[in-house]
């Protein structure tokens, strides 16, 4: 295990800030050239090779990460059983993909995932060397890995959709990147499987692997689901404006929350019998990612239309749609981390019925919004699912964490409202303060990239003023920064 939590903590976040940033950057350079159309038909396959992915046994490596007594015979059990289950799930992927075109009216998306059905296999590949890699809080390889695989994959995706390869483009830069992704895993984890392979090794891990498996379908359901129904019901052009509003939030979460929760499983899962310790891991981690999170989505959500505008006219419409889905990220900053608490303490089950919960309920709405709002222009359309998605997490996710996070650490009555004040505070101001300077303050006939950089510096700021006024650790932690590196600097001779 990695004797320095801060060094892996800051090593999880450089991993998602510099995979996410990199896949982000060329997942928008892609839609801009492409279009929503192509960049829909295979955002529409790609969410039904992730579900075949989930199944497929991905949730496999979080056993050898909480696992405290592992031998090598649980891992080579891991292995060859993932190897097995993924090459039935590809060939599932490939018999399946005309039937999810069919219902989804869209036969492009046949050859796609005919295309991407033997990723599934390489996937699989990976269960084994990103498990223990993340069981040893090594996010230092695991930075590499996703950054030259991003890299390598964009830009040969970007290249080919230069030159007029279309939706293939999109397909040829998930091969790549993934390829890459399972090189580089092996060779920092040369790992000698062998085949110590026993049901009962097999039966030690299924119980904690059932509820895991049950944990990550609900995180695709609630993640997904309303992008396989929109696909469903409104084809590739919503299910695209959709898609690319909730990667934007998405990004944000990726790059700040997910680090954090990713980080929260090894660690946690060390003091799992501590609850003391655990609640002190609980309270900096709520703060962190809250207090990084929500600042910067409120800003995002208050420049949502110039965000747009910067992919294109045919984007701008979307711009009321990613406020509300900004809410929802906001509510998953923290909220993410309760499932990884929970799998860290072995408790993986009870965060699955807590995001089911949340998905069932949310797709019931889903699916009465839209069947009132079919006949409506695109953009209300995608205001009206989006608006629904977050009232159900702010109703529901919001009260059912909170009482998950105090069963689980034991915190105080009213102790987690506390914590969330000054992040929401600092989330209201970057979202109100964005939308006024846009509308009221910067003249719409100014350049796009002076309106962009103008109203992002002026909500930012007033959003991270509003936050530092509020919340006295986050103060400390911003004026430790500063002071450090003023030191640094000054030391220097300079």
């Amino acid at each position: 295990m990695a004797s320095n939590p801060r060094k892996a903590l800051s090593w999880s976040f450089a991993m998602n800030m510099s995979s996410l940033g990199i896949s982000g950057v060329m997942a928008f350079i892609l839609a801009a050239i492409l279009g929503p159309e192509s960049f829909g038909i295979v955002a529409i396959a790609g969410i039904f090779v992730f579900f075949i992915q989930i199944v497929a046994g991905q949730f496999l490596s979080t056993v050898i990460i909480q696992r405290k007594d592992l031998q090598k015979g649980h891992l080579d059990t891991i292995f060859w059983v993932s190897i097995v289950w993924c090459l039935l799930m590809s060939v599932v992927a490939y018999s399946a993909s005309g039937f999810w075109g069919k219902i989804n009216n869209t036969p492009e998306v046949t050859n796609v995932i005919i295309a991407m059905a033997p990723l599934i296999l390489l996937k699989g590949l990976t269960t084994l060397p990103l498990g223990m890699l993340v069981r040893a809080m090594d996010f230092k390889h695991l930075t590499y890995i996703h950054v030259i695989g991003g890299i390598l994959g964009g830009l040969i995706g970007v290249y080919m959709a230069l030159n007029g390869y279309g939706i293939w483009a999109l397909v040829v830069q998930q091969w790549v990147g993934v390829v890459i992704f399972m090189t580089l895993a092996w060779f920092f984890n040369p790992y000698a499987v062998g085949f110590d392979i026993s049901w009962k090794y097999l039966k030690d891990v299924l119980p904690f692997a059932g509820g895991a498996f049950l944990n990550e379908m609900g995180g695709f359901a609630q993640s997904r689901m309303e992008a396989i129904l929109v696909g469903i019901l409104f084809g590739p052009i919503l299910i695209a404006l959709y898609r690319i509003c909730d990667r934007l939030v998405d990004i944000v979460n990726s790059l700040l929350s997910r680090s954090i929760a990713v980080f929260i499983l090894p660690y946690a899962s060390q003091h799992q019998n501590d609850t003391a310790k655990l609640a002190q891991i609980v309270e900096k981690c709520i703060r962190l990612s809250a207090g990084l999170s929500f600042p910067i989505l409120g800003v995002l959500g208050g420049m949502s239309s110039v965000v747009l505008e910067i992919l294109g006219d045919e984007w701008a419409v979307a711009w009321l749609g990613l406020i509300m889905l900004c809410v929802v990220g906001a509510v998953q900053s923290f909220s993410i981390l309760t499932p990884y608490l929970l799998q860290a303490i072995g408790k993986p089950g009870i965060g699955a019925a807590l995001t089911w919960g949340t998905t069932c309920t949310s797709v019931v709405s889903f699916i009465v919004v839209a069947h009132f709002f079919r006949d409506e222009a695109v953009e209300y359309q995608l205001a009206a699912l989006a608006g629904m998605r977050a009232l159900v997490f702010v109703v529901i996710n919001v009260p059912a964490n909170f009482l998950l996070i105090n069963w689980t650490v034991k915190f105080p009555p009213g102790y987690l409202s506390k914590l969330l004040f000054a992040p929401l505070s600092s989330f209201l101001a970057g979202l109100a303060s964005g939308y006024v300077l846009l509308n009221y303050l910067i003249p719409e006939s100014w350049d796009l990239f002076a309106r962009f950089v103008l109203s992002g510096f002026g909500s930012g700021g007033i959003a991270i003023i509003t936050l530092l006024l509020l919340d006295t650790y986050i103060f400390n932690i911003f004026t430790g920064i500063l002071k450090t590196a003023s030191n640094r600097f000054f030391s220097k001779g300079i």
